[in-house]
């Protein structure tokens, strides 16, 4: 009953989709906010390559210097984009940002933390390690409190694990997300590209949602 479209035409539908994704991503993000009334958030990034940098010579898609990143957790550059990303202590992303790979994690938390919400305490890794930015979100009320190489020493033990045991949230997320895109992406635009991407995270996102429990749900919409 339904008439099936070719893959182009298929594709070309996909493009026009982004606004849709965006919309729907910030609308379930404001949700789990509401339901996250401890306002306790984790931040961190992922990368997500293009193509092997080794490659980055011969390839024409999108030749900008300012994809290439590095990666810390793996010890090797790359080339793409970074997904920053807040959830809550239940995994719940509340926000997004899609960065070149070459952006620090400090730069691109001026565009987007200072939208949580007042009150709000979110916990970074020593990536996120700047007084600046904590001064900047300062003027929103809201805390950045990082785990840097020394914080063990600078802070008791029982806040030192649990703020390990919050940032595992994130780590986790980003985990679901990834294994979702198999060993590739595929695209043949940069646009096609940034859509599956951000439908790989609104699908994460959409997921959680489905997962809450029915008086969790009553709630929201109560």
């Amino acid at each position: 009953m339904v008439k099936r479209i070719d893959y182009t035409r298929f594709l070309r539908r996909l493009a026009k989709i982004n606004e849709v994704l965006s919309t729907l991503f910030a609308f379930l993000g404001s949700l789990f906010q509401r339901l996250n009334s401890a306002k306790i958030y984790s931040v961190d990034s992922f990368p997500v390559e293009l193509y092997q940098i080794t490659r980055q010579s011969r390839v024409r898609l999108w030749s900008d210097p300012s994809l290439k990143g590095y990666n810390a957790s793996k010890g090797r550059f790359f080339y793409g984009l970074k997904v920053h990303m807040v959830v809550t202590t239940d995994k719940e992303p509340v926000m997004v940002h899609i960065s070149e790979g070459s952006i620090h994690d400090v730069t691109a938390g001026y565009q987007f933390m200072h939208h949580l919400p007042q009150k709000s305490i979110t916990i970074g890794d020593k990536g996120y390690v700047s007084s600046k930015l904590e001064a900047f979100l300062k003027q929103f009320e809201i805390v950045l409190s990082p785990i840097g190489r020394n914080n063990m020493q600078q802070e008791n033990k029982e806040d030192y694990f649990t703020k390990r045991r919050i940032r595992k949230g994130v780590e986790t997320a980003f985990s679901m997300i990834t294994a979702k895109f198999g060993k590739v992406i595929k695209a043949t635009t940069i646009g096609g590209f940034l859509t599956k991407l951000r439908l790989f995270i609104t699908a994460y996102a959409i997921n959680c949602f489905l997962k809450l429990s029915d008086d969790k749900k009553a709630l929201l919409f109560n």
